[in-house]
């Protein structure tokens, strides 16, 4: 629910288990971790769209990180 206390709170810790995957060295679920924080809230878009501030913060991970990826 968009504006939902919760909403921040599983937020934050999407973040912070990407970050932890990224100081282990482990990439790829680093981009999971973002990727999916990310498309949650494009998912809850209506009229507007909420977390544009993760959503950034998400695209910078991301472009820094995907050229890292390892595919498997």
């Amino acid at each position: 629910i968009p504006g939902h206390p919760v909403m921040e709170r599983a937020a934050r810790q999407l973040w912070t288990i990407g970050e932890t995957n990224e100081r282990q060295g482990d990439i790829n679920r680093a981009l999971i971790a973002y990727r999916a924080l990310r498309s949650s809230f494009y998912a809850a878009t209506g009229l507007t769209t909420p977390g544009q501030e993760w959503i950034v913060r998400c695209d910078r991970k991301i472009a820094a990180l995907a050229p890292l990826q390892i595919v498997r």
